[in-house]
């Protein structure tokens, strides 16, 4: 989505984009140090990380509704918006085939683990 808003964006909103996707880089770091610290069973960096990682995620999906949802739905298309969507299916239809219910059921594993009921 964001290499076809960013050519389709006004230049003036091109800043905007490149700090969502330097938050998404974050985002994947903060994982990184997840996963690592959970391979080492080291709690206080799988604590540090995860707080610093639920902070960003609050910000960063306010930033995603209150600003970059709605100047989206201005400059993309309708037929952006399919093409988009059918990426995004495509993508789903591979995470399965990788291990989508695997990787799901670790996560449910560590939320039972760490907070004792679901999220």
């Amino acid at each position: 989505m964001f290499p076809l808003f960013t050519a389709k964006c006004d230049p003036s909103e091109v800043d905007a984009i490149r700090h969502m996707i330097f938050e998404h880089e974050q985002d994947r770091s903060l994982m990184a140090g997840i996963e690592d610290a959970l391979q080492r069973s080291n709690a206080a960096d799988f604590a540090q990380y995860a707080l610093r990682l639920a902070e960003i995620l609050r910000d960063h999906i306010r930033k995603e509704d209150d600003i970059l949802f709605g100047i989206i739905d201005q400059q993309l298309s309708v037929e952006d918006d399919a093409g988009i969507v059918t990426e995004f299916e495509a993508f789903d239809r591979e995470f399965e085939k990788r291990g989508r219910d695997r990787v799901l059921h670790r996560l449910r594993m560590l939320e039972w683990k760490y907070l004792s009921k679901p999220a």
